[in-house]
């Protein structure tokens, strides 16, 4: 699956079924575009690939839009090597940068750019932007 293709309905339920043990104590939110459901759901994967989705291993704390791009805060609950450490790091700091690619609306990569609107900023396709709506999935 490209970044370039329509977003995909994930709801915070789905990705605590998918990754219960990374998803467990998501205590600070989780306000995710549905246009970077698949940003992130492949950052998942990736995390998973290291051994994130162990129990007691990796804990995502909260997932948000800020300032027009992905924030993904996480944390590790016990010791793990450093390695895995810079790997998720890199991973995550990889799938930030790249959602200032990706509208955050519809998920195109397609015509993509950073605006601000009245103060807040956006990453948006021009179709999505001259809708001008807010579309979030929350919990």
């Amino acid at each position: 699956m490209s970044y370039s293709e329509k977003a995909i309905e994930y709801e915070f339920k789905d990705f605590q079924k998918r990754w219960p043990n990374m998803f467990k104590k998501v205590y600070c939110g989780f306000n995710l575009p549905r246009g970077w459901n698949t940003v992130v759901w492949k950052l998942c994967d990736r995390l998973e690939s290291l051994g994130c989705e162990e129990p007691d291993v990796f804990q995502v704390a909260q997932v948000k839009e800020k300032f027009g791009g992905l924030r993904f805060y996480y944390g590790f609950d016990k010791e793990v090597d450093n390695e895995t450490r810079a790997s998720a790091r890199t991973y995550v700091e990889f799938s930030e940068s790249m959602s200032f690619y990706v509208c955050q609306t519809c998920g195109t990569t397609i015509d993509v750019c950073f605006t601000s609107d009245n103060a807040w900023y956006n990453t948006r396709c021009t179709p999505c932007r001259s809708q001008s709506k807010k579309y979030h999935i929350s919990f």
